[in-house]
C-alpha cells in the first residue's frame, strides 16, 4: 500500500494507492481553486533506494471532472522505517514536492509485509525505478 500527498499554496493532492488480489485500487482527490474533486487516475513512477526508501517520484493526477495535476517529489528524506507488527512494516519519506511548478510539501509512504521486505532487500542492493 502506498500513500502520496503533497500540499501547496493553491493546490493539495491525496491518494492511497492498494494493490491486493492481483487487483489495483485507487482513492484520493485533487483539491484546487476550492473545489476538492475524487481522482480518476492516477500514474506513479518512483525510485527506491538500496533500502526500499522513496528518493525521487513524478506523478500525473487526473479528478472526475478532468482537471489534471503534475505533481514530482525530490530530495528523499527524512526517513522513517517503523516495523508496527510482525505483519506489517512501513517506509514513510518526507520530500520536498512541486505541484504544476509550484513549491509544495509531500510526504509518501510505503507499506509492506515485513518477510517479503527482507527477502527483497536481501536480492536487491541497488536503486529500483517503478511504474504504476
Amino acid at each position: 500500500m502506498k500513500w502520496v500527498n503533497a500540499l501547496g499554496s493553491t493546490t493539495a493532492v491525496h491518494a492511497v494507492e492498494l494493490l491486493a488480489y492481483g487487483q489495483r485500487y485507487v482513492r484520493g482527490y485533487l483539491l484546487r481553486e476550492g473545489q476538492c474533486v475524487p481522482l480518476q487516475d492516477l500514474s506513479l513512477r518512483y525510485t527506491l533506494d538500496s533500502e526500499f526508501l522513496h528518493r525521487s517520484m513524478s506523478t500525473d493526477w487526473t479528478d472526475l471532472i478532468g482537471r489534471s495535476s503534475h505533481v514530482t517529489f525530490d530530495g528523499g528524506g527524512p526517513h522513517f522505517a517503523w516495523d508496527v507488527s510482525s505483519n506489517f512494516t512501513l517506509r514513510d519519506t518526507a520530500m520536498s514536492a512541486s505541484i504544476d511548478g509550484e513549491v509544495a510539501v509531500g510526504y509518501v509512504d510505503m507499506s509492506w509485509d515485513p518477510h517479503y521486505l527482507r527477502r527483497s532487500l536481501e536480492k536487491s542492493k541497488t536503486p529500483v525505478t517503478v511504474t504504476a
